[in-house]
């Protein structure tokens, strides 16, 4: 870890103005009905002490790529969000099908079959066919 000047005075100024906000809502809130002064003078002490390590502060650089933590995400997120979100899509897509079909039925075949793509096959590859992980 190391501490960095400030890279823009944009930079400071927003910092200094997010911790001042934050600071002045946490008194204001502590406070009683009326704005007293020396909550103020303390949340301006506390957001200068405040903002400028907290705005220096240099991440430092993670390869994300191909690493297997990004592995191990990428497979959580499938299985608990994506996976269930498809399921839901084929049994959707099943039941809008029927309708499609019945509409498709006179552009012949080739509108039968285009129907059984996007609502059954394309749905039902993605949901069930692919690894754990891939999108």
């Amino acid at each position: 870890m190391r501490f960095t000047s400030f890279t823009s005075p944009a930079s400071f100024v927003a910092s200094f103005v997010a911790s001042f906000v934050a600071s002045f809502v946490a008194s204001f809130v502590a406070s009683t009905r009326r704005i007293a002064v020396a909550p103020l003078i303390a949340c301006l002490a506390l957001s200068i002490l405040v903002a400028g390590p907290a705005a220096s502060f240099e991440m430092p650089e993670v390869n994300w790529e191909g690493s297997r933590a990004q592995d191990v995400s990428g497979k959580t997120l499938d299985l608990l969000i994506v996976r269930p979100l498809a399921t839901a899509r084929v049994i959707v897509g099943g039941l809008l099908f029927i309708p499609a079909a019945i509409l498709s039925l006179p552009m012949g075949r080739e509108g039968f079959s285009g129907a059984q793509e996007v609502f059954i096959e394309f749905p039902t590859e993605y949901a069930f066919d692919r690894k754990l992980g891939e999108f």
